[in-house]
């Protein structure tokens, strides 16, 4: 999994959401356009059968296509606390977390999402069936 080289982070956001898989996915797909304008993004869910790491990432802000990446597994395990602790030394590392966690799938450089429905919703969709589910969305 690549990092992305972007300049220095100006702006992180970090969003969480558990419940119901319809009420989470809502919640994600409300959040603003923004969060997929970052040079990186990420998506973590998880419920009582399996987990999802999705990664996002461009060179500059504003690019067309990035590279996309994507973990699949039993559970995220102490992650997402691992995270937020990253997240106050301004996300340095978390990159390197999401690595050490397991193996991801390089998908190629694929076309930007303009919203986080775009972006998330596939990953969130194979879900559904689930009775509650956990999701983080981390935007460096």
């Amino acid at each position: 999994m690549r990092e992305s080289t972007a300049p220095a982070v100006t702006e992180i956001n970090c969003f969480a959401f558990a419940g119901t898989p319809d009420s989470v996915t809502r919640s994600v797909y409300a959040l603003p356009r923004t969060v997929v304008q970052h040079t990186w993004y990420a998506l973590l869910v998880e419920s009582e059968r399996a987990a999802d790491i999705r990664v996002f990432s461009r060179a500059r802000a504003g690019d067309d296509i990035g590279p996309v990446a994507s973990w699949h597994g039993g559970s995220l395990g102490a992650l997402p606390i691992r995270i937020m602790s990253l997240l106050m030394n301004a996300g340095d590392g978390i990159g390197a977390a999401l690595s050490e966690h397991g193996d991801f799938v390089e998908h190629g450089l694929v076309p930007c999402p303009p919203t986080p429905r775009g972006a998330f919703g596939h990953a969130l969709g194979a879900y559904a069936a689930d009775r509650s589910i956990r999701a983080f969305v981390i935007a460096l």
